[in-house]
């Protein structure tokens, strides 16, 4: 993507559901944020990527790794 290759909508929704869950690169975040400077629709949409992407975590039960898992780098020397 470069600067004179700018977003349409259909474009940046896929680039905004990325972004909710960071991973996007920073031309594609630069030109995503220009997109987002005049396009009230996508920034709606955006935020409701970004709400959707934080609850994630509170969807899911929290639970301790069985100890097998628990293996440190440096385990195996000391």
């Amino acid at each position: 993507m470069t600067r004179r290759d700018p977003l349409d909508c259909e474009r940046a929704d896929g680039l905004l559901a990325a972004w909710a869950l960071g991973g996007v690169e920073p031309d594609e975040h630069r030109a995503l944020r220009r997109h987002l400077a005049g396009c009230a629709d996508c920034r709606t949409l955006g935020a409701g990527y970004l709400a959707a992407a934080e609850a994630i975590p509170l969807a899911v039960e929290e639970v301790e790794p069985p100890p097998g898992l628990r293996w440190w780098p440096w385990s195996w020397c000391c």
